[in-house]
């Protein structure tokens, strides 16, 4: 599933960082790393997701939040 597919609130894991080449070096510089747990907390008005990575709130644009494949802890 998608980062865009997710319920708000429910931690997920990365498994895939996807887009171009630049947005990827750039979502793997603020620490969006295969493994790391991450939480939606808020949707924006374009369909953007603000998501919770450690103390750090970070807004994805709805196409990016596409491109990262994520799947619910176990």
């Amino acid at each position: 599933m998608t980062l865009r597919d997710c319920k708000l609130g429910n931690d997920v894991i990365l498994q895939t960082v996807g887009g171009t080449p630049d947005c990827r070096r750039r979502l793997l510089e603020w620490g969006f790393l295969r493994g790391v747990r991450i939480r939606p907390i808020a949707l924006g008005p374009a369909g953007g997701v603000i998501v919770a990575l450690g103390d750090a709130r970070v807004a994805i644009d709805a196409r990016t939040a596409g491109t990262l494949i994520v799947e619910h802890p176990q």
